[in-house]
């Protein structure tokens, strides 16, 4: 059986605990990238599809949950938390497979030392071990960035491939048949091609396969260079094919809003972004010790969605230049390791060898837009159980030891996941936690700290905390929000407050700055709106509604436009404007009501009674018996108009406008 009797409960208590674990994240709601969820649900419950592309089968994995289980968010939490389980029973198995024939290789050796009984020793504690390792990284806070960050399903998908891939490669390994080989070969390349339609950043996933022959073969030089030769060749191949069909430069920036970035540090040290690429690299060989001290001291302090390190602005900047040299050093070392000393430490070095092949994507490209992203490191971390396998069998020694601190640092680990857990439980709280991790005193060279805040000014302007939103957005702008976006959010915010004076220049800045959203133009035009400049407020608004102003922001631009235009006495205006917002939303009353009063005020008071009846008839609102009454008092029936703003004090009783309609009526009686 693939997975032994023995094995079975723990791996069961594996998966009920995880599942368990994640469950308090089931019902949280949409972070960051998560949105285009919600946003193209049409394309969820359209038809699966399946393509020969790069995440098409990480597209097809929403549709297939979508129409198997229901539309319901929780069904997309729950199928993450099932691949993370996934993953973590293949890693078990691998793990498994690399600590025994690291024993195994061992053994040999021991024949001839007598050592025999100590390494039956070593793998009666490796039984023990081996589970224990594998839940210490299956609760690791780390993982929580790839598990409950919906979006990130792809590298979930792409590790249980890989993993698959690293299992049936080794299972051809151990054929006795060609045809058996032949078939997990065929298996293992099938395997790494789900893996690449999961996400292209599993293209390096088949170097793997030369040092997992090496360790697992240990072959002759001739053995070597033949197995080199064909599984290099293989890589290349397999390299070339990916960058043409994704469409990269090897060492050009490719994120997506990058330019800001380079500007900025040009500023810092002219000509800096001409040296881009170099800066990266040496950059990225930092971080990724830094990942990797992240895995094995997972401290919350240190984790968060959004973290802002600072990048070189030389290639012999410290401390991230002895990360170059130490990631070369650590290669060569792992290589010669694996070659030349079998057992435990050519296992030490495939647990470093394995990670930094993988992470070679990270090499080929700037990364200065989003340079340290813990979710990327799920996919690397592959092998890093079996360091903790040889790190509890070769210092506890006891079987009592391994279990006991084993489990402290599953339950130590556990806590801060569900630390984690919550801290994604929403946008503003995933924002406000990655602000928690910044230091806004920092070096200027640490780029990118302005994004929580800036997020968080945009979340607290739609909640309505205007107040808050200015805040935030004034810190993002401090911290060099590019594009005059922190400034829009500042202008937008106060315009909110009603201090069009403070707001107006703001905008203006933003503008000057390089924001080129339509949106500004609706914040423009209220400002005007509020300092009475009703001239420069049309011009505004039909700016914004002419220049592909989004729909979400479209009804209530259309709505303060005809607002504007009745109360100045520009019927004509009001009446297209509420027109149009007839033909958005026809069931809007206020848009009823407003084109009523532009048709009064144009002397068509019978077009407009008749207008609003019918309104009422079908769904009576304080609103349309306001708008009502306003007609019968043009038309002088104050009767009528009485009775109507009486109906409209009836559904809103506070209303200061009604009840002044009420007194005017009152006394012109």
């Amino acid at each position: 059986m693939l997975i032994g009797i023995k094995k079975l409960a723990p791996v069961l208590a594996m998966a009920v605990g995880l599942a368990a674990l994640y469950a308090i994240g089931y019902t949280h709601g949409l972070i960051f990238d998560d949105a285009w969820i919600a946003r193209d649900a049409d394309k969820l419950a359209g038809p699966i599809t399946l393509e020969p592309s790069f995440r098409s089968l990480w597209m097809a994995s929403y549709q297939a949950v979508y129409h198997i289980a229901g539309p319901e968010l929780y069904w997309q939490r729950a199928f993450n938390v099932l691949l993370h389980i996934v993953n973590a029973i293949l890693i078990l198995l691998l793990t498994e497979k690399l600590v025994y024939r690291a024993l195994d290789h061992e053994d040999s050796a021991s024949q001839r030392e007598n050592s025999g009984e100590a390494l039956q020793e070593l793998r009666s504690l490796a039984r023990v071990a081996v589970p224990v390792a594998v839940m210490i990284w299956a609760v690791n806070p780390v993982a929580v960035y790839a598990v409950q960050y919906l979006t990130q399903r792809s590298t979930l998908m792409a590790t249980a491939f890989t993993v698959a891939m690293l299992l049936m490669f080794i299972a051809a390994l151990n054929a006795r048949t060609l045809l058996r080989r032949l078939l997990w070969v065929g298996g293992a390349a099938l395997a790494y091609l789900m893996a690449l339609l999961s996400k292209e950043h599993a293209a390096p996933a088949v170097a793997l396969l030369l040092p997992i022959y090496v360790y697992w073969h240990r072959p002759h030089a001739r053995q070597l260079w033949q197995g080199a030769v064909v599984l290099v060749g293989v890589a290349v191949v397999t390299a070339v094919i990916t960058v043409h069909r994704k469409g990269w430069t090897i060492g050009v920036p490719t994120e997506d809003v990058v330019r800001p970035f380079l500007r900025q540090l040009d500023a810092l040290r002219p000509g800096a972004s001409e040296q881009v690429y170099v800066l990266s690299v040496v950059n990225q060989t930092w971080l990724f010790f830094r990942y990797g001290l992240l895995w094995v001291f997972p401290w919350v302090g240190w984790l968060s969605v959004d973290l802002r390190p600072p990048f070189p602005l030389e290639w012999f900047a410290f401390p991230q230049v002895l990360g170059a040299g130490a990631f070369l050093l650590a290669v060569a070392a792992s290589s010669i390791a694996i070659l030349r000393q079998p057992g435990r430490i050519a296992l030490v070095g495939l647990v470093f060898l394995i990670p930094s092949i993988m992470f070679s994507a990270e090499l080929a490209f700037v990364r200065l837009q989003e340079p340290f992203v813990l979710y990327r490191s799920y996919l690397w971390s592959i092998v890093l159980p079996a360091l903790w396998v040889v790190i509890l069998i070769s210092v506890l020694r006891a079987h009592k030891w391994i279990l006991g601190v084993g489990g402290l640092l599953v339950v130590g680990f556990g806590l801060m996941a569900v630390d984690r857990i919550q801290s994604l439980r929403d946008d503003p709280t995933a924002w406000r936690d990655a602000l928690s991790k910044i230091d806004p005193s920092g070096p200027q060279n640490a780029l990118g700290r302005w994004r929580a805040p800036h997020n968080l000014a945009r979340w607290e302007l739609t909640a309505g905390r205007f107040d808050s939103a200015f805040n935030y957005a004034k810190l993002a702008d401090r911290l060099g929000a590019p594009n005059g976006m922190a400034k829009q959010k500042m202008g937008s915010a106060l315009v909110s407050l009603r201090r069009p004076k403070e707001a107006l220049p703001l905008l203006l800045a933003a503008q000057s700055e390089g924001y080129e959203g339509v949106e500004i133009w609706v914040s423009i035009g209220s400002a005007f709106d509020q300092m009475g400049r009703a001239d420069d407020a049309f011009l505004a608004y039909d700016r914004a509604l002419t220049g592909g102003l989004h729909e979400r922001y479209r009804p209530a631009t259309l709505l303060a436009a005809g607002y504007l235009a009745n109360r100045v006495g520009q019927y004509q205006r009001a009446e297209y404007y509420f027109g149009e917002l007839l033909k958005v939303n026809p069931e809007l009353s206020a848009a009823t009501a407003g084109l009523a009063i532009a048709l009064a005020g144009q002397g068509r008071p019978a077009q407009a009674l008749t207008m609003l009846s019918e309104a009422i008839g079908r769904r009576a609102s304080a609103d349309l018996y306001h708008a009502r009454a306003n007609v019968n008092m043009r038309a002088g029936d104050l009767k009528k108009a009485e009775q109507d703003i009486l109906e409209a004090l009836a559904r809103d009783p506070n209303n200061p406008v009604y009840i002044s309609v009420l007194r005017e009526i009152r006394m012109g009686r």
